[in-house]
């Protein structure tokens, strides 16, 4: 009798032990896709404005003067004006290149039940 409860109380132990680890990485999983669409979406628009520095004659010396996130948005804050790209470009290049899915064609990055509005001033 008592080395079926001691079997017992070991397999509810070992369900509480999984259940708690789970839990640990899936919120771990979730703060690295989150960083990585952030930090991606800061390169993103390096790279666009490297190719506008190029490709614009108005654009001289571009460079990102702010960048926060937080409560879903990104705002991104860029001089010379003449330099800045679309949102919609950097929140459909993310959402190809990262995110793996078909770009929506607006401001909004969604990203495995994530959604950032990108904001570019």
């Amino acid at each position: 009798m008592k080395k079926g409860l001691a079997s017992f109380e070991f397999l509810i132990i070992l369900g509480l032990v999984l259940l708690v680890t789970a839990s640990v990485l899936s919120a771990a999983f979730n703060e690295s896709r989150e960083t990585a669409v952030q930090s991606a979406t800061r390169s993103t628009v390096s790279n666009l404005l490297t190719t506008r520095e190029i490709q614009e004659p108005g654009c001289i010396d571009p460079i990102i003067t702010e960048y926060n996130v937080q409560n879903g948005q990104i705002m991104i804050k860029i001089e010379p004006e003449a330099c800045h790209p679309t949102a919609t470009e950097v929140a459909d290049t993310i959402e190809k290149e990262i995110c793996g899915q078909t770009p929506s064609g607006n401001r909004y990055i969604t990203c495995i039940g994530e959604t950032y509005e990108v904001i570019i001033q």
